[in-house]
């Protein structure tokens, strides 16, 4: 009689074949399904970050006067800047308004995220600037940071005529892993006007 057929190490070796396949496959499809929610994460930052700086660009450029705020232990809470704007005798005003509001959940490498920007045109209703603003108190960087500067013209903040903003801002987003992106720029303003503290 010929009995063909698998013995049972032929079954139990083939089986743990297909597992190790079927381990290796997951772990792949984990992590790709991972980098790919990573990937959008990063991808939504850039674009809102986009968004944001587009804004406060044209508001600086487009104002005359800048007055900024802070808390009592030096952390940036308001910037407000003017714009006057001359129709024959007389002169449009607007004043648009940053106010920082900050979060509550702990932030990577310490801090708070989930912070959020407040962006007001002459005192109205505040709508969201900048979310997942992450306030740190670093000896290196501060977040939020707005801060005016003199500058002379050589790049250093000694004397000189012009008033320059430089503004500093980590956006955190809370996820697994943690996904952040930061705003780092210089604005020179339009004609040199004095900045208010």
């Amino acid at each position: 009689m010929n009995n063909k057929g698998f013995t049972l190490m032929e079954i139990l070796l083939a089986a743990m074949i297909v597992g190790v396949i079927g381990v290796a496959l997951a772990a792949l499809t984990t992590a790709a399904v991972r980098e790919s929610g990573v990937g959008r994460t990063k991808t939504m930052l850039r674009h809102q970050l986009s968004n944001a700086l587009r804004q406060l660009h044209q508001d600086i450029q487009q104002s005359d006067g800048v007055t900024l705020e802070y808390t009592s232990d030096n952390v940036f809470q308001t910037m407000e800047l003017t714009q006057s704007t001359q129709f024959g005798p007389n002169y449009d005003r607007h004043t648009f308004t940053y106010t920082f509001t900050p979060g509550t959940i702990a932030g990577a490498g310490g801090g708070t995220t989930g912070g959020k920007i407040y962006r007001s045109v002459d005192g109205g209703a505040s709508r969201v600037w900048l979310e997942n603003v992450k306030s740190i108190r670093g000896d290196d960087f501060l977040s939020p940071s707005v801060i005016s500067v003199l500058w002379n013209g050589e790049g250093n903040s000694t004397g000189g005529a012009n008033s320059v903003l430089e503004v500093r801002i980590i956006v955190e987003v809370p996820s697994t892993p943690v996904v952040n992106d930061v705003i780092d720029e210089i604005f020179v303003l339009p004609h040199g006007f004095a900045i208010s503290n």
